[in-house]
Protein backbone atom coordinates (compact mmCIF):
# COMPACT_ATOMS: atom_id res chain seq x y z
CA UNK A 1 0.00 0.00 0.00
CA UNK A 2 1.80 3.03 -1.10
CA UNK A 3 0.44 7.21 -0.64
CA UNK A 4 2.43 9.60 -2.31
CA UNK A 5 1.86 13.64 -3.08
CA UNK A 6 -1.85 13.64 -1.81
CA UNK A 7 -3.25 10.47 -3.53
CA UNK A 8 -3.84 6.80 -2.05
CA UNK A 9 -3.69 3.24 -3.47
CA UNK A 10 -4.12 -0.16 -1.49
CA UNK A 11 -6.35 0.43 1.64
CA UNK A 12 -5.59 3.58 2.89
CA UNK A 13 -6.94 6.73 1.79
CA UNK A 14 -6.04 10.20 2.92
CA UNK A 15 -8.42 13.46 2.54
CA UNK A 16 -7.67 17.37 2.65
CA UNK A 17 -4.15 16.83 3.88
CA UNK A 18 -2.03 20.02 3.29
CA UNK A 19 1.72 18.20 2.64
CA UNK A 20 5.50 19.81 3.70
CA UNK A 21 8.54 18.06 2.16
CA UNK A 22 9.06 15.74 5.36
CA UNK A 23 5.36 15.51 6.41
CA UNK A 24 1.28 15.63 5.99
CA UNK A 25 -0.76 18.36 7.88
CA UNK A 26 -3.94 17.47 9.50
CA UNK A 27 -5.99 20.45 9.17
CA UNK A 28 -9.31 21.08 10.26
CA UNK A 29 -11.66 18.38 8.38
CA UNK A 30 -8.80 16.48 6.60
CA UNK A 31 -8.34 12.73 7.83
CA UNK A 32 -6.27 9.44 7.44
CA UNK A 33 -8.32 6.34 7.55
CA UNK A 34 -6.40 2.85 7.88
CA UNK A 35 -7.18 -0.65 6.13
CA UNK A 36 -9.90 -2.54 8.25
CA UNK A 37 -8.29 -4.35 10.76
CA UNK A 38 -9.33 -6.72 13.72
CA UNK A 39 -9.48 -4.49 16.47
CA UNK A 40 -9.41 -7.81 19.08
CA UNK A 41 -5.79 -7.82 17.72
CA UNK A 42 -4.88 -4.12 17.68
CA UNK A 43 -2.02 -3.92 19.83
CA UNK A 44 -0.45 -0.23 19.75
CA UNK A 45 -0.27 2.70 17.68
CA UNK A 46 2.28 4.96 16.70
CA UNK A 47 2.58 8.30 15.58
CA UNK A 48 5.52 10.20 14.26
CA UNK A 49 4.30 13.30 14.45
CA UNK A 50 4.95 16.98 15.79
CA UNK A 51 3.05 20.56 15.77
CA UNK A 52 2.73 22.59 12.85
CA UNK A 53 3.27 26.14 12.78
CA UNK A 54 3.70 26.57 16.68
CA UNK A 55 -0.22 26.04 17.18
CA UNK A 56 -1.19 24.14 20.52
CA UNK A 57 -3.52 21.98 17.80
CA UNK A 58 -1.47 19.24 18.68
CA UNK A 59 -3.81 16.30 19.33
CA UNK A 60 -4.91 13.55 17.01
CA UNK A 61 -8.23 11.55 17.42
CA UNK A 62 -8.31 7.86 16.74
CA UNK A 63 -11.90 6.45 15.71
CA UNK A 64 -12.88 2.87 15.02
CA UNK A 65 -16.28 2.45 14.14
CA UNK A 66 -17.33 6.32 15.00
CA UNK A 67 -15.82 6.11 18.37
CA UNK A 68 -12.94 7.69 19.77
CA UNK A 69 -10.52 4.67 20.96
CA UNK A 70 -7.04 7.04 21.47
CA UNK A 71 -5.89 10.33 21.49
CA UNK A 72 -2.19 10.94 20.68
CA UNK A 73 -0.88 14.17 21.59
CA UNK A 74 2.38 15.86 20.47
CA UNK A 75 4.28 18.53 22.73
CA UNK A 76 3.73 22.62 21.31
CA UNK A 77 6.35 23.33 19.18
CA UNK A 78 8.20 20.37 19.00
CA UNK A 79 10.07 18.10 16.33
CA UNK A 80 8.98 15.12 14.65
CA UNK A 81 8.94 12.44 17.46
CA UNK A 82 7.42 9.07 18.13
CA UNK A 83 4.19 9.02 20.35
CA UNK A 84 2.78 5.74 21.13
CA UNK A 85 -0.55 4.93 22.40
CA UNK A 86 -0.35 0.93 24.16
CA UNK A 87 -3.93 -1.16 23.45
CA UNK A 88 -5.39 -1.60 26.81
CA UNK A 89 -9.32 -1.93 26.32
CA UNK A 90 -11.21 -4.84 24.72
CA UNK A 91 -12.11 -3.64 21.63
CA UNK A 92 -13.95 -6.11 19.61
CA UNK A 93 -14.63 -6.59 15.38
CA UNK A 94 -13.53 -5.14 12.37
CA UNK A 95 -13.02 -1.72 11.19
CA UNK A 96 -10.86 1.08 9.68
CA UNK A 97 -9.05 3.38 12.46
CA UNK A 98 -9.46 6.87 11.38
CA UNK A 99 -7.35 9.93 12.26
CA UNK A 100 -7.84 13.04 12.77
CA UNK A 101 -7.22 16.32 14.54
CA UNK A 102 -8.67 18.70 17.07
CA UNK A 103 -8.47 21.83 14.43
CA UNK A 104 -10.77 24.23 14.34
CA UNK A 105 -11.71 26.32 11.08
CA UNK A 106 -8.46 27.82 9.50
CA UNK A 107 -6.59 26.03 11.97
CA UNK A 108 -3.59 23.71 11.26
CA UNK A 109 -3.44 20.70 13.51
CA UNK A 110 -0.14 18.18 13.78
CA UNK A 111 2.00 16.95 11.36
CA UNK A 112 2.64 13.53 10.41
CA UNK A 113 5.21 11.78 9.25
CA UNK A 114 4.20 8.13 9.22
CA UNK A 115 1.51 5.78 10.89
CA UNK A 116 2.13 2.37 12.52
CA UNK A 117 -0.37 0.02 13.54
CA UNK A 118 0.84 -3.24 15.45
CA UNK A 119 -1.71 -5.92 15.94
CA UNK A 120 -0.67 -9.54 16.49
CA UNK A 121 0.63 -10.56 13.21
CA UNK A 122 0.21 -7.59 11.09
CA UNK A 123 1.60 -4.83 11.71
CA UNK A 124 0.39 -1.55 9.27
CA UNK A 125 2.33 1.69 8.44
CA UNK A 126 1.67 4.80 6.61
CA UNK A 127 4.50 7.10 5.65
CA UNK A 128 3.74 10.55 4.65
CA UNK A 129 6.38 11.67 1.73
CA UNK A 130 8.09 7.80 2.08
CA UNK A 131 5.85 6.38 -0.49
CA UNK A 132 6.20 3.25 2.46
CA UNK A 133 2.72 2.12 3.02
CA UNK A 134 3.07 -1.48 3.53
CA UNK A 135 1.32 -4.52 5.67
CA UNK A 136 3.58 -7.12 7.24
CA UNK A 137 2.97 -10.06 8.34
CA UNK A 138 4.76 -11.16 11.53
CA UNK A 139 6.22 -14.54 12.43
Amino acid sequence: MVWENGTSTGDWSVSGLNSTPNYSVLVSGASITSPEIGLGGLESITINMRTYGGTSYNTISVSANGNVIASLQAANKSNLADVTWNNGSTLMGRAPLKFTSSTSTNQNGPGVASIIIKTKGISYSYGAYRTSCSETTLV
